[in-house]
């Protein structure tokens, strides 16, 4: 199965409802379930797909707030800086 990084949801897209599901998750509101096959937030990706938790969009080892706001931000065409980490949007084979 293939994921597209930031899409969290496993919807098609990366879209405010990936923000919202992660702001809720950084929040307490959410556990992070997602529906299979997608991954749950903070579940290790498979071999060979970034390295990084389900939800880590920036690569820095956590599920948080921040991530939700790299996901906001590539809604509206701003790339934040995060090295070494696959662009939002790209998929994860």
């Amino acid at each position: 199965m293939n994921f597209v990084q930031g899409d969290v949801n496993c919807d098609g897209g990366v879209d405010q409802d990936d923000f919202q599901f992660l702001i809720e998750f950084a929040a307490g509101l959410n556990d992070g379930t997602t529906p299979d096959p997608c991954p749950d937030l903070g579940e290790a990706l498979p071999a060979g797909t970034g390295g990084h938790p389900w939800g880590d969009v920036n690569c820095d080892g956590f599920v948080n707030g921040l991530d939700a706001l790299y996901v906001l931000a590539s809604t509206v065409d701003i790339e934040l800086p995060h090295p070494g980490c696959p662009a939002i949007g790209s998929v994860l084979t």
